[in-house]
């Protein structure tokens, strides 16, 4: 059983890629000037205007999309927490981390949201943090560094935090969504994976323990052999800075991330 995307709050529709997807089209197919990245400034961001332009309004926003969740909801339904069915990663990101919180962490956060929107769920703290951390560094490709926080131009629309998305808040989003791996939203799924043998050769036993990792630092070296850019993101997070953070001192999550990041800087561990 279903639940409608008609029903949901903007707070979980706008962590959702496809659900997004339908908001631009209805929105443009009426007013072809809309712009999504305005929208979510206005409900989400830095962006404070006086006064909320109609086509930006979330009741005409959402008004608009009612049909294009309807037909989304056919295609891939979407399922409350404990629900059999297929469950995503974006739904993990509900929960939005108060730690060096700006004006526009939540807008970052919905970004990383959607872009891991189609991974499914059931995954290992091994694939999670992999897939995170590729994604975040996309995103923050073009930040500029300025030591304990990046600084994203494109969302700065004022304020004395616009375009702030603080370090802190990165490894706390990461922390608290890999706590959640085995939480009751994947009770249900995860009984059906043990009783339907897959056809599939998902080779999560693979992603466990030094395995994993080992997995993880063949996947980093084998990216700088291509000569691609180096993960401002694992760049930023040097041993030196987040040993400061010592509540995680002994996650799982924040472990596997300092030794990713390890290999890929040849840090010495000192």
């Amino acid at each position: 059983m279903s639940y409608p995307r008609g029903r949901l709050d903007l707070n979980l529709l706008i962590l959702e890629k496809k659900a997004c997807e339908a908001m631009v089209y209805a929105s443009r197919k009426k007013d072809p000037t809309w712009k999504f990245s305005t929208f979510e400034a206005i409900h989400f961001g830095a962006l404070k205007p006086d006064e909320i332009e109609e086509r930006y309004s979330i009741s005409q926003v959402l008004g608009l999309a009612e049909r294009y969740f309807e037909e989304l909801d056919k295609r891939i339904p979407f399922c409350l927490p404990m629900e059999e069915g297929t469950h995503y990663l974006w739904e993990l990101f509900a929960e939005i981390p108060k730690v060096g919180e700006s004006a526009s962490t939540r807008q970052f956060w919905n970004r990383l949201a959607r872009a891991l929107s189609d991974r499914e769920l059931p995954m290992t703290v091994d694939e999670f943090v992999a897939a995170y951390s590729e994604a975040a560094q996309k995103l923050l490709s073009k930040a500029t560094d300025m030591g304990d926080r990046f600084y994203l131009s494109e969302l700065d629309f004022g304020g004395w935090s616009g375009g702030i998305v603080s370090k802190d808040f990165l490894v706390e989003g990461m922390d608290k969504i890999a706590r959640k791996l085995d939480g009751p939203l994947l009770a249900v799924q995860k009984k059906e994976k043990a009783e339907e043998p897959s056809d599939e050769s998902c080779d999560t036993s693979d992603t466990h323990g030094s395995e994993g990792e080992e997995t993880s630092l063949k996947d980093t070296e084998e990216r700088k052999q291509k000569g691609e850019e180096e993960s401002v993101v694992l760049a930023a997070f040097s041993k030196e800075y987040v040993t400061k953070r010592k509540r995680f001192r002994k996650n799982p999550s924040r472990q596997l991330w300092l030794q990713v990041q390890k290999d890929s800087l040849g840090n010495d561990g000192r």
